[in-house]
């Protein structure tokens, strides 16, 4: 998704609290990926890393803490900072 926002013209962050990639990224091996007959689960997520840094996404590797969504301007308190 913030790879469709991104290109949609809306600046667009991801914030992940361990890395990107999800499930997939701690999988030791995917043999059922489109465009992929074997790849491991941190190349993979690497892939989706670079692509999604390519596309203009900034990511921030925090966790997320506090989300005020009821205003008009919506924040996010990360551990260290509010984005």
């Amino acid at each position: 998704m913030a790879i469709y926002t991104s290109r949609a013209g809306l600046f667009t962050l991801v914030i992940e609290k361990m890395s990107l990639g999800g499930q997939a990224a701690m999988t030791y091996k995917i043999d059922n990926y489109p465009g992929f007959k074997n790849i491991s689960g941190m190349e993979l997520a690497a892939d989706f890393e670079s692509h999604v840094k390519a596309s203009g996404v900034k990511v921030v590797m925090e966790e997320a803490t506090v989300f005020c969504l009821n205003e008009e301007r919506k924040t996010v308190t990360t551990q260290v900072k509010s984005v």
